[in-house]
């Protein structure tokens, strides 16, 4: 069964779309149209957004003759935030095996803390793996042991952006089927799994943020958005 995709990037100056398609996956469209109401990185002006994006899904509709209806969306900002969390699930099947399931609920109980009020979580993304005390290179599915323990990275962002942005979805008519944080998009598009492993640094330069995501033995370590990007850079040069 084919199913459509899209995905949104609305930054400060531009806005990025993507529609594809699975079974085969393939790409139809690929476009960028300026962008409004959005400042460094945060929808400022929910109108002009708005605006701006119900035209780019109009242009893009006409030229794929395609129905529009759900994104996958990415979240910008400087009030992005990481943080360390850890999770222990017991294995309690007869041959202490770890499945699949086992895994989930370690990674789920990395994420039973409290964030700060008006933070909202994005991504829990497994750092390492300790089974019985020692430490897994990679994924300890079918492993025996009877404690695994995982350390997660938690990416969370300020609930108000979050809101803002749902309500402009909402506006073109668009149900968003996942928020994705930005840093961390851009390094799957912009860093091999090698160079991953041997570790490395995505940075995008935008023109109202600049974003980096910090990869480490194969994993992300960190992520930060920074609110100054190539703007400021050309005003420096204008003056």
């Amino acid at each position: 069964m084919r199913k459509n995709l899209l995905s949104l990037d609305i930054g400060t100056s531009n806005i990025h779309l993507t529609v594809a398609k699975t079974d085969p996956f393939q790409v139809l469209l690929n476009l960028k149209r300026p962008s409004a109401g959005i400042k460094k990185g945060i929808i400022a002006n929910n109108d002009e957004t708005v605006t701006a994006l119900d035209n780019i899904l109009e242009e893009a509709s006409s030229l794929t003759n395609l129905n529009i209806q759900k994104s996958i969306t990415t979240v910008g900002g400087s009030q992005l935030e990481t943080r360390k969390s850890k999770g222990v699930a017991i294995i309690a099947n007869d041959n202490n095996e770890i499945t699949q399931d086992d895994i989930l609920r370690a990674q789920q109980s990395s994420q039973s803390f409290s964030l700060p009020p008006n933070r909202t979580l994005l991504h829990t993304i497994a750092q390492k793996y300790i089974v019985d005390g020692n430490e897994v290179i990679d994924n300890p599915c079918g492993m025996t042991g009877m404690r695994l323990e995982v350390e997660s990275l938690i990416i969370d962002a300020f609930m108000p952006n979050i809101k803002n942005l749902e309500n402009v979805l909402d506006g073109v008519g668009l149900k968003n089927e996942a928020f994705v944080a930005n840093p961390l998009a851009g390094s799957y598009e912009a860093l091999t799994q090698q160079e991953k492993n041997l570790g490395a640094i995505a940075i995008d330069l935008g023109s109202g943020t600049c974003s980096f995501s910090v990869f480490e033995d194969g994993v992300l370590v960190y992520l930060k958005v920074l609110p100054v990007g190539s703007n400021y850079i050309s005003n420096d040069i204008c003056l």
